[in-house]
């Protein structure tokens, strides 16, 4: 590429071109300007112009999308190349300083599982209640820290709640528009602790209600929560890596971070979390949760109708 090259004389009044002229060589117009991808400053002694920047931790050349140098945390990750820049994955993540990624909950479809329908109190008063069960779909969770360490984790987005007049609603949480963040809080319930994470207003702690999605319509959502498998009023519900319906075509499981059910992958997924907030504490770092969601591209009333079939494994909320 090259660029217009302006020359200017200026009178008592104003500024005026004189005239312009096309300029071949982009290093007459880009040398005065020292920063590159990302933002970060280039060094351009050794390679030329705009061909090597530098991240903090590690150099990247944009030519190659590759660094000259090895990740320094590279021993975490024997899957990807130590050369490698964002996980080879810069839509998802980001790597500002060559050392960070942030984290999020994806819309990637992997399979899917089922839910009860009722919760625990409700199917003790009602035994019935157990069949009642719904097939909806399970999505990849990210979880890395800004220390460098990653798992992945699958969950429920889509919801339903059974009504007592055997009916039944789309309780589906969904942010209003893509990529919304929030504050995550880690909670005790149902005499557990630190077994749930919630989600909190993303510019106060405190505050349990987050402007998002009800269905298809704008709602005030409160207490929403990743947890294990039962019955979910909008909260997410964490799925072991037997508890598959269906697998995916063309989209793999990683099985890594899973446990057989949703009890022990739910243990695993706080413990991780809590881990990660540690690494990056001992760090110096921020332990600060942030949960940041892509918005759905499926419409929730297209999922399988409700299924009285008995489960052969049933945990409840």
């Amino acid at each position: 590429m090259g660029c217009l090259k302006l020359a200017y004389r200026t009178n008592d009044t104003a500024l005026k071109v004189v005239h312009g002229k096309y300029v071949s060589d982009r290093n007459s117009c880009t040398e005065a300007y020292r920063y590159g991808f990302n933002g970060m400053e280039k060094d351009d002694e050794v390679k030329g112009s705009g061909n090597s920047i530098d991240l903090g931790e590690r150099m990247y050349d944009p030519r190659l999308g590759r660094t000259p140098s090895p990740d320094n945390k590279a021993a975490k990750y024997p899957n990807l190349s130590p050369y490698s820049y964002a996980a080879n994955n810069p839509i998802y993540y980001i790597d500002p300083t060559g050392n960070d990624v942030e984290v999020y909950v994806t819309a990637t479809k992997v399979g899917t599982t089922k839910i009860n329908l009722y919760s625990a109190d409700e199917i003790k008063k009602d035994a019935s209640l157990k069949d009642k069960t719904k097939i909806v779909a399970v999505y990849e969770v990210q979880v890395k820290n800004e220390s460098g360490s990653t798992a992945t984790f699958y969950f429920t987005r889509i919801g339903y709640r059974g009504q007592s007049d055997g009916t039944e609603k789309d309780v589906t949480f969904d942010v209003v528009n893509d990529k919304d963040e929030f504050l995550g809080q880690i909670k005790s319930r149902w005499s557990g602790t630190d077994n749930v994470l919630e989600l909190r207003d993303k510019d106060d702690i405190n505050d349990q209600s987050v402007e998002a999605m009800k269905a298809d319509v704008e709602a005030v959502r409160t207490a929403i929560q990743f947890h294990l498998k039962g019955a979910t009023d909008g909260c997410l519900l964490c799925v072991g890596k037997d508890q598959f319906e269906s697998k995916e075509e063309g989209q793999t499981v990683v099985e890594t971070d899973l446990k057989s059910n949703s009890s022990g992958t739910q243990t695993n997924f706080m413990k991780t979390i809590k881990d990660f907030q540690k690494a990056d504490k001992d760090a110096g770092k921020t332990d600060a949760i942030k949960v940041k969601f892509d918005k759905l591209n499926t419409t929730p009333t297209a999922t399988p109708p409700a299924t009285t079939e008995p489960t052969t494994t049933t945990e409840i909320k």
